[in-house]
């Protein structure tokens, strides 16, 4: 399993720059409401393919005044095994804001997708909470899909 050694996030949602060093190999993040817990756990959701954890439009994005915006990783290979890490990068595109550009140890992809064979993730949200509440065909097309 991967994992994240260090995430810097950049003019992303209210962060205007935040560079985390993750400790332990399992984070609690706490705090009052508003203080950007669920935008931190939102940009981790960047480094995939697809819209993020909360499915934002690009231009809901950047912090309030910028146009630009980026999230990068430092991630680790199988088992936290910092000889096969990979640096992970997303962010709007400079030339056209409205898109989002990704780079793996500083080479720009062509195919977003590609960025799935060095991260990928899996979120469990409150929204899911159907998930639980109904039967059981209905989680196992869930994991179906999820697989």
């Amino acid at each position: 399993m991967a994992a994240i050694t260090r995430l810097v996030l950049t003019d992303f949602r209210n962060y205007q720059h935040l560079s985390w060093r993750p400790e332990q190999p399992v984070t609690v993040i706490t705090g009052p409401n508003g203080s950007g817990k669920t935008n931190l756990l939102e940009a981790v959701s960047m480094l995939v393919p697809g819209r993020g954890l909360r499915g934002a439009r690009m231009d809901e994005l950047p912090r309030h005044g910028t146009t630009l915006w980026g999230v990068a990783a430092q991630v680790a290979g199988l088992d936290g095994d910092e000889a096969l890490s990979v640096k992970l990068a997303t962010g709007a595109n400079p030339v056209r804001p409205e898109r989002r550009v990704f780079h793996v140890d500083g080479q720009a992809l062509r195919n977003r997708d590609a960025i799935s064979e060095y991260f990928s993730a899996v979120w469990l949200t409150p929204q899911m909470d159907r998930l639980f509440q109904d039967g059981p065909g209905a989680r196992r097309r869930f994991l179906d899909r999820l697989a």
